[in-house]
């Protein structure tokens, strides 16, 4: 299982974790939010999660876009 799908399935399981909670349930405790940033970058362009949150002070929190909408069409990998 490539790391994007591990990210995937971990949002989905536990919607609402920040980058460093992410990082570190993908990596384990040295995980960081430099190394999870990219891959979240790319859930989010694919239309495979939302991030919420204004940063800093308010970290960013990671959903998987059916927990705000569930109906919203998931889009076909392959074409992105």
């Amino acid at each position: 299982m490539s790391k994007i799908s591990k990210l995937e399935r971990i949002i989905v399981e536990q919607p609402g974790l920040t980058e460093v909670e992410l990082a570190r349930a993908l990596y384990g405790p040295t995980g960081y939010a430099q190394l999870i940033n990219p891959l979240c970058r790319t859930l989010i362009r694919r239309g495979l999660a939302v991030r919420l949150g204004k940063g800093y002070n308010e970290p960013f929190r990671y959903y998987p876009v059916e927990a705000l909408d569930p109906d919203a069409p998931r889009p076909r990998i392959d074409k992105i």
